[in-house]
């Protein structure tokens, strides 16, 4: 997925923690906001995990769960869980009539670097602000954001 060469080359990535076990960045400028996990024990990536996912429960309380995309990787032993937190499940744009709908609605694929959508005409419609655009809306917001990162910092 694109997003793993991405991390791995995008220049302002920041470290919220580097503990033995575990280690977290997180990507603020970006098209959509991201953490990411990684460590030798999933045991640790998850006990963090799970702080985000509790906190993000409790700015969410009309889901049933916290509104999220995960995608996860092992390679060379090392555990890699990249987290997009939502505030919206789809942008407006999907819920537009005639030529200004574009059918897509992100998922992990999506977030990951791949936007998928039905329609043939939709992908045509794609560039890069609309593609930022939509991940604006769909993506936590600035003070939710900001709140999510003080979870690391104890």
């Amino acid at each position: 997925m694109p997003i793993e060469e991405e991390f791995q080359l995008h220049p302002r990535k920041s470290l919220l923690i580097d503990r033995r076990d575990v280690r977290v960045f997180c990507v603020d400028n970006y098209l959509r906001k991201t953490l990411v996990f990684e460590g030798e024990q999933p045991d640790e990536i998850e006990c963090w995990f799970n702080r985000v996912y509790r906190f993000l429960d409790t700015i969410q309380r009309n889901e049933e769960e916290p509104m999220l995309n995960i995608l996860c990787s092992w390679d060379k032993g090392t555990w890699r869980l990249v987290v997009f937190p939502r505030q919206g499940h789809r942008p407006r744009q999907f819920y537009a009539e005639g030529g200004e709908q574009i059918v897509l609605s992100p998922a992990s694929v999506d977030f990951g670097g791949v936007l998928i959508t039905p329609r043939e005409e939709d992908f045509e419609k794609l560039n890069t602000d609309l593609v930022e655009d939509i991940f604006k809306q769909v993506t936590l917001n600035k003070n939710d954001w900001e709140l999510v990162k003080k979870i690391f910092q104890e």
